[in-house]
């Protein structure tokens, strides 16, 4: 049965919903509020920890502070949700409508604010030309390429022996040819070599951060070692850094995209489902000055 009141006590038409359904929705609802904002925080943590650990040259602070600096603003955000969640769900169990009332109107903020950034980065993706700015384009010469071809010539070869400790595999053949697999004091980073020095040190350090954060080796052209960060280094350099960035960036923004979907739907569905618990006409019937009208479906 459907049924619409209309009387002193305003319009209720929400007893199509069991009162329990209607709250054991809004306990899950609040508890996958939570598993997504778990989701936010480890990856949020997770990629601060590469970009520390990825901080070893000069190059490009502003650039790295920024970053962290949007991965902390998630965090705190993702805290005021817990509280606000943590508030909700007191308010649900006490039944409590000033705590409702807090809940619901931090609903309410937060569904504008994640939707606001849905929209902004699909505006982003569609109009902005930053995956192009790291395309290869074989008709100009790059600086940091020249660096690769520089080192690739430089670092494990005559004019820098190098320090290599693991098995050369048969790609690595060709790059690692003047090595020592016991003498540690030898270069394992081309800023090492004297012959770095004729090449532009911010570049060689913005490499460094790059191979170590984005896990490549190579600009435009993939080589199996990484020459800028350390040639021992056991990460799987599968993919030239051009690529590597753009699909890092390509996925993180599609990652924001599904979490900021995710996250303004639940938000408006439980500012939805929190109006029509808190307005519950759960004694409608013992109202006899009211009139009713009543839409019976069979």
């Amino acid at each position: 049965m459907f049924e619409i009141q209309i009387g002193s006590s305003g319009i209720n038409c929400f007893t199509c919903i069991p009162y329990k359904f209607l709250r054991l929705g809004l306990f899950i609802g609040v508890g996958i509020i939570f598993g997504l904002c778990l989701i936010v925080e480890l990856g949020a943590l997770i990629e601060k920890k590469k970009i520390n650990n990825a901080d070893e040259g000069d190059y490009d602070k502003d650039v790295q502070q920024s970053t962290l600096s949007y991965f902390t603003f998630y965090q705190i955000i993702v805290i005021i949700i817990v509280i606000v969640a943590i508030i909700g769900l007191i308010g649900i169990r006490q039944e409590n409508k000033c705590l409702l009332g807090i809940f619901n109107t931090c609903n309410c903020c937060f569904f504008f604010i994640f939707a606001l950034t849905y929209a902004l980065i699909s505006l982003f993706s569609a109009f902005s030309n930053f995956s192009n700015s790291y395309i290869c384009d074989n008709t100009k010469i790059y600086e940091k390429d020249i660096l690769y071809k520089a080192a690739a010539e430089t670092l494990c070869k005559d004019g820098c022996e190098c320090y290599f400790s693991g098995t050369i595999t048969r790609n690595q053949l060709k790059y690692v040819q003047k090595y020592s697999a016991t003498d540690k004091t030898l270069p394992v980073r081309f800023e090492q070599c004297t012959q770095s020095q004729n090449y532009n040190k911010t570049e060689i350090a913005s490499l460094q951060q790059i191979e170590s954060f984005y896990e490549c080796s190579g600009w435009c052209t993939q080589y199996p070692i990484q020459y800028f960060n350390n040639v021992n280094s056991k990460i799987n350099a599968s993919t030239s850094c051009s690529k590597a960035i753009i699909n890092y960036w390509d996925k993180f923004f599609g990652y924001i995209k599904i979490i900021s979907f995710l996250l303004s739907f639940f938000f408006i569905l439980m500012f939805i489902f929190t109006c029509f618990y808190c307005f519950y006409p759960k004694n409608s019937n013992k109202k006899m000055d009211s009139t009713k009208i009543a839409l019976i479906n069979q």
